[in-house]
């Protein structure tokens, strides 16, 4: 169901299905096979065609953080996020680096040098919105006239 929700055509629907995500992670915990589906599930989001479910991806990488552990979160998760960063859509590299900020404030990930590097590169992006995200300071904007 929540996987169903999460590809929904509408965006709100995407957005109030995301916590839903970890909850399904966390009663299937003792169900070995059935999160494995789950998870590879989710993480075809991350190499979707639609730039839309990339973004959901990368929203649902701070969701889940706490409820895998490390070395689930970063063979499904981490890895794919750490692509995201640099996809060709603005908008997927702003959610990117939104859940690279959240992750980052988890102690453990929070000197994890791929995903700092990572923020430091997008606070060189091409995209002004990308460099506000990440906390660096935007190109300026040429005006013409």
């Amino acid at each position: 169901m929540v996987h169903s929700l999460i590809q929904d055509p509408v965006a709100k629907v995407r957005r109030a299905a995301l916590t839903g995500v970890g909850k399904v992670i966390d009663v299937l915990k003792d169900t070995t096979d059935k999160k494995k589906q789950f998870l590879e599930k989710i993480e075809q989001l991350a190499v979707h065609e639609s730039y839309q479910y990339r973004i959901v991806f990368s929203k649902i990488c701070p969701t889940v953080v706490n409820s895998l552990n490390a070395e689930e979160f970063e063979s499904h998760f981490l890895c794919h996020l750490l692509k995201l960063y640099r996809d060709k859509v603005p908008n997927t590299r702003i959610a990117a680096a939104e859940a690279l900020n959240e992750i980052c404030k988890i102690e453990k990930y929070g000197s994890d040098s791929r995903i700092l590097d990572s923020i430091e590169i997008l606070k060189t992006d091409t995209d002004r919105d990308v460099v506000l995200v990440v906390g660096g300071i935007p190109p300026k904007r040429i005006v013409k006239q």
